[in-house]
């Protein structure tokens, strides 16, 4: 299996019940709904926040461990790159597709599972082009995103996710500052942590807004 086939298979999120996500998730919100007294969209908002910070202390050791590898004595850089770009990539991915869904239980959307792996393949894409580090409103951000996953849908998830892969591997597991000793943990710890606080920011937005441009 090559690495950018491992996009489509990581949507499947295999391992993850995603019923039990939704159940996990909404109990999250009904509870911070009780004890704070706020609206059940703000709690949404409130809950999805913390689900992010939670996963950013993920990636950013995942980035940890895996650069290391450069400074391991017996591994040659050929081999730590090899090593850095497979295992991190996979793994910062798996946590970043499983926040998006998170993000979705928080705010209680109902969309099949095909729909659901689009959208988020189409956040996860955006979150990683020139545009996304601009300030697009939620009217906007929806209409990219849609049109992404529809034609994603269109043109198969699968063949659509080695597409993505490829677009957003040099920029998340590409950088040859990643496997340089010393300087490549803090520099895999940045580029772990950005990236997917802005899939995060992008996954609120795009969900927080959900009711509104939907009715």
């Amino acid at each position: 299996m090559t690495t950018y086939d491992k996009l489509f298979k990581l949507l499947t999120i295999s391992g993850i019940n995603l019923t039990f996500m939704k159940k996990r998730v909404s109990e999250m919100v009904e509870d911070y709904v009780v004890r704070t007294g706020k609206s059940k969209q703000e709690s949404a908002h409130e809950i999805s926040k913390i689900l992010m910070t939670r996963t950013i202390v993920k990636v950013g050791s995942i980035g940890a461990i895996t650069s290391s590898s450069s400074s391991v004595p017996g591994l040659g850089s050929i081999a730590a790159m090899l090593f850095t770009s497979v295992i991190d990539f996979a793994l910062v991915l798996r946590e970043q597709i499983e926040l998006c869904y998170k993000v979705s239980c928080a705010y209680d959307i109902d969309l099949t599972g095909d729909e659901l792996k689009a959208i988020t393949l189409a956040i996860i894409g955006f979150s990683f082009t020139a545009e996304a580090a601009t300030h697009i409103s939620e009217i906007a951000l929806t209409k990219v995103i849609n049109k992404m996953a529809a034609n994603y849908m269109n043109r198969g998830l699968e063949k659509s996710a080695e597409g993505v892969a490829r677009e957003i591997l040099p920029r998340l597991g590409g950088r040859i500052s990643k496997y340089l000793p010393f300087i490549s943990i803090p520099i895999s710890i940045s580029i772990n942590v950005v990236s997917t606080l802005t899939v995060g920011k992008q996954a609120i937005k795009y969900f927080s807004a959900w009711n509104d441009n939907t009715n």
